[in-house]
């Protein structure tokens, strides 16, 4: 039997589970490689944008600053303000401390005190207003501006206890009223209650705005740093004048200018569009720089139980009444660029004006023979003066100026430098060092006051907001809040738009600004910094910090002394060659792993020790510590250390001549050689990122006389 074979086919070839686990590992491992690789692009392209991005605005800062610094004049003054974020005890506004700082809500890093020094000062070349033209063919520019450097603040959209502060919110006010009114409520400004708390930087929210007691708890709208914004703001020094009367000729008036009760007929046309000393071009100016002047020129008039202008003017909103007396421009609105002044008339007000600002009450003193209500609008704010602005022989002079009485000896206090600072430090856009000037909380001793004239806004700032509060509003032509007129709706687009104007670096958490005369420490007198450094050869910056800290907390090291003690507090290095800076011994770096010594104080400044062209008379010549940081120092509570200002004038009082030599006339002010400014800028998306940038700009020398 014929037996058939089935043939039988192999099945086809494979692979096997190991070849497959072998397989699938070497994808995986060839993707994970893959994707750690894209994870570094995007990580690296990531930090690439946000350094790029904190570049760019650095750069911009920088490249303003040095283009600001280098139009500087010494026809105006420089004052810097080094100061630490200041707060108070909420039962007694008269004892600030020194308060810290976070950087964000639930930053790990302990918080600290964080600086917000401000630099002002005077520049020449071509400013002009950054509000939109309301006149056709007039706009406020000028020759010279104040140009500003300091952190700016954010507004708190709702206050219960005064509804005025949420419509002033969204539609700020020129007046300052978002500022003026939120401390009260509805009865208006109390200089008395520490409410300020709530917009200060680094500050937090009473429990109660209405009470002086209970603590501060939540943190305010600027209480965090990595939320603050530096701020450039350049003011506009124009005068009045007579060119700037009424309306264009050659233009049509608006036709909504028919319904408006200030403004239907030429007549009122011309009356709201002349130049005065509260408007310029149509719009608002304040009647100077000094904040004591300006609060002594109210632009308005009781009338009944209304109050009005003293004369029409293009920004007043024809539905505004029923208003307290004493509006005036302010620079704290945030949306004031302009001032009614020139250099001449500031250096006359600091040079010689007999009366410091606190001592002006209502204007009575300043404007004794010629009564404020009687001042023309076109008329100078203050008398006219030619020639040298320290020379008292002109006619006049005497009536509103005073020289010292008495003659004190080369190197002595003047009584005069004292008033010289009270005025400069008055400049200042804003009262915005916690520490009040108040004569009555300064040394009595020399009979003069250093206050400023405006009591209450402790730590204010100049308003600033990222983003316009209220854009769509404004355009809403049917919004009645904005007035009843054309001009009105006109009005409040330039105040809703400048609010945003200012700023120059967005989440800055930090700015610092020092200055030196050019000197350097010895080299071989054992010359040390507070950590032990050997700083023989290196150049002396003032201003720099010298904060010191208890290792006593878990989180952060807070500072001791602080401007709450009577104690010594050294936390900003000065010119000042007798300091000891005894305060800082033994406490610890920031980091708490380093016990601090008393650094070497500084050197005496003589300007003229090695000029063999000058008089004996003139290289003995001491740069005195009293005239750059003050004639009274405020040392209460230790208040002069943790915001310490330097001044620097037009000349020295203290200086005497001797003709027989061939002296000056009078003793330039000594100025800086460099200014060292410092910024921290945090990244919008993560603030726990930060990033410092340090600058050094040279002043530009003074003309030859």
């Amino acid at each position: 039997m014929k037996r058939t074979q089935k043939k039988v086919h192999a099945a086809p070839a494979g692979f096997t589970l190991v070849e497959m686990l072998v397989a699938v590992g070497a994808v995986a491992l060839v993707s994970v490689g893959l994707a750690a690789i894209f994870q570094t692009v995007g990580k690296t392209v990531t930090v690439g944008k946000r350094v790029s991005l904190l570049t760019q605005q650095a750069a911009i800062l920088e490249s303003q600053l040095r283009e600001d610094i280098a139009r500087m004049t010494r026809d105006g003054y420089l004052v810097i303000r080094h100061q630490f974020t200041i707060d108070c005890t909420p039962t007694d506004i008269t004892r600030p401390l020194v308060v810290s700082a976070e950087r964000f809500k639930g930053d790990t890093v302990g918080a600290r005190p964080r600086r917000i020094d401000e630099l002002m000062f005077f520049a020449t070349g071509q400013y002009r207003t950054a509000r939109e033209e309301l006149i056709p063919g007039r706009t406020a520019q000028s020759r010279a501006a104040r140009v500003y450097y300091g952190h700016g603040q954010k507004g708190a959209v709702t206050n219960l206890n005064s509804p005025d502060q949420t419509y002033s919110y969204y539609l700020p006010e020129f007046d300052d009223r978002f500022w003026y009114y939120f401390n009260g409520g509805g009865a208006g400004f109390d200089q008395n209650r520490p409410q300020t708390a709530q917009h200060r930087l680094g500050g937090k929210i009473p429990p109660n705005l209405g009470a002086s007691s209970g603590g501060y708890v939540n943190p305010g709208v600027n209480y965090y740093a990595s939320d603050w914004n530096l701020v450039r703001h350049a003011t506009v020094l124009q005068r009045a004048v007579a060119s700037g009367a009424g309306w264009p000729s050659d233009r049509p008036v608006p036709t909504s200018f028919a319904t408006d009760p200030y403004a239907n007929s030429q007549t009122k046309v011309n009356q709201v569009t002349s130049d005065s000393y509260f408007q310029i071009a149509g719009q608002p100016a304040a009647p100077s720089i000094f904040r004591g002047i300006t609060e002594c020129l109210p632009m308005t008039i009781d009338s009944g139980l209304d109050t009005r202008p003293r004369q029409f003017s293009m920004f007043w909103p024809s539905n505004k009444n029923g208003l307290k007396a004493g509006i005036v421009p302010r620079f704290n609105s945030g949306v004031v660029d302009i001032a009614a002044t020139d250099l001449g008339e500031i250096a006359m007000v600091v040079n010689g004006i007999k009366e410091e600002p606190g001592k002006l009450s209502n204007g009575a003193k300043l404007f004794t023979l010629r009564p404020q209500n009687v001042i023309g609008l076109l008329e100078p704010v203050l008398p006219k003066v030619e020639g040298h602005v320290y020379n008292d022989s002109v006619a006049g002079f005497r009536r509103f100026f005073e020289k010292q009485t008495s003659v004190v000896g080369v190197g002595q206090i003047d009584e005069r430098v004292g008033c010289m600072q009270a005025w400069m430090v008055n400049g200042f856009p804003t009262v915005s060092s916690f520490t009040t000037t108040s004569g009555a909380l300064d040394a009595a001793s020399l009979g003069n006051s250093t206050s400023d004239g405006q009591l209450g806004r402790q730590g204010a700032r100049i308003r600033f907001e990222p983003t316009p509060p209220d854009v769509r509003g404004v355009l809403d032509f049917s919004n009645t809040a904005m007035g009843t007129s054309g001009r009105d709706a006109s009005i409040r687009r330039g105040d809703v738009m400048t609010v945003g104007l200012s700023g120059i670096a967005t989440h800055c958490s930090e700015f610092v600004v020092e200055w030196s005369w050019g000197q350097t420490y010895p080299l071989n007198a054992n010359a040390k910094d507070e950590f032990g450094n050997d700083v023989g050869g290196k150049v002396v910056w003032y201003g720099r910090s010298l904060m010191g800290h208890d290792n006593n907390s878990a989180k952060g090291f807070p500072v001791t002394p602080n401007a709450s003690t009577n104690a010594p507090n050294p936390d900003v290095y000065r010119y000042e060659p007798g300091a000891t800076y005894a305060g800082i011994v033994n406490k610890k770096n920031s980091t708490g792993t380093l016990n601090l010594q008393a650094p070497t104080a500084s050197p005496l400044y003589q300007p003229f020790k090695d000029d063999t062209a000058k008089s004996a008379n003139m290289r003995q010549y001491q740069v005195k510590d009293w005239l750059v940081h003050g004639v009274q120092k405020r040392t209460l509570f230790g208040r002069d250390q943790s915001s310490l200002v330097s001044y620097f004038g037009y000349y020295d009082p203290s200086f005497i001549p001797d003709p027989t030599l061939g002296d000056p006339s009078a003793m330039p002010w000594p100025w800086p050689k460099m200014i060292r400014v410092t910024f921290t800028l945090a990244d919008p998306n993560d603030p726990s990122i930060e990033q410092t940038f340090q600058y050094v700009y040279n002043i530009p020398d003074a003309p030859q006389q």
